[in-house]
């Protein structure tokens, strides 16, 4: 699995941000490479200065 991408959107002070970050899955199944391309969407919120994913959202 690699990142392939980034974005951090800021929201407010409770919810500290959204973050889509891109991946790609490599593999092989079957004496074949298969890539799987994907993005993930965080929600993020800080408590006491450590940020918490308390929301996941996937998009291919």
């Amino acid at each position: 699995m690699t990142v392939t991408a980034v974005e951090v959107h800021p929201i407010d002070e409770t919810h500290c941000c959204l973050a889509h970050v891109g991946w790609n899955s490599k593999f092989e199944k079957d004496g074949r490479h298969v890539e799987v391309p994907f993005t993930n969407t965080y929600l993020l919120e800080q408590n006491d200065g450590k940020l918490k994913a308390f929301w996941l959202d996937h998009w291919r």
